[in-house]
């Protein structure tokens, strides 16, 4: 019988298969995504960040040696799978977010190289090399070598911008809390 997904408690080791929640430390959103598409760029489902959060399944990257109910080491390459849509965490190099005109970050339901995204850990008190809940990191897009980011700046709902940007700061810093 296979690993069967969780939420991870505070401390624990983050595993592969487990449902996760990307929180934006600097503005104390998540990273959500609902049924509105963006309008120009790719035209894929959008992907934002605002109070409403969204389940994530952290899966291997395809072609992966590692499973499911493996412990997620910093610098691992991971997928992040919306729960409900079954859409990967996405970004495509050269197309550009609508409000900042950084790289953009979608939903999208296929899986390419533009699903990965590095695990890097952001602060420097590393306990042995696997990433854990309520830790800061930076997660890295893999194709393009970018930093995930989110701002204030807002789209007309109120939700901020997601997008990615070649340098990183306090804006590019995530974790995944304890449920």
């Amino acid at each position: 019988m296979g690993y069967e997904g969780r939420y991870p408690e505070d401390g624990e080791k983050i595993k592969y298969g487990d449902f996760v929640r990307l929180y934006h430390e600097f503005s104390g959103r998540f990273i959500s995504t609902d049924g509105s598409t963006y309008e120009g760029g790719s035209g894929q489902r959008r992907v934002f960040s605002s109070d409403k959060d969204t389940d994530w399944i952290l899966t291997p990257v395809s072609g992966s040696s590692e499973e499911e109910g493996n412990e997620v080491a910093y610098d691992d390459q991971v997928t992040f799978v919306n729960k409900h849509t079954g859409e990967n965490l996405h970004s495509s190099p050269g197309v550009e977010s609508p409000i900042t005109s950084k790289q953009e970050v979608s939903a999208f339901s296929g899986d390419d190289d533009n699903d990965k995204w590095v695990v890097i850990q952001a602060d420097d008190d590393i306990q042995d090399g696997f990433w854990r809940v309520g830790e800061n990191i930076y997660l890295v897009h893999a194709a393009s070598d970018t930093y995930l980011q989110s701002h204030d700046a807002e789209f007309d709902d109120g939700s901020y911008e997601v997008f990615t940007s070649d340098e990183h700061d306090t804006n590019s810093i995530w974790s995944v809390p304890s449920n």
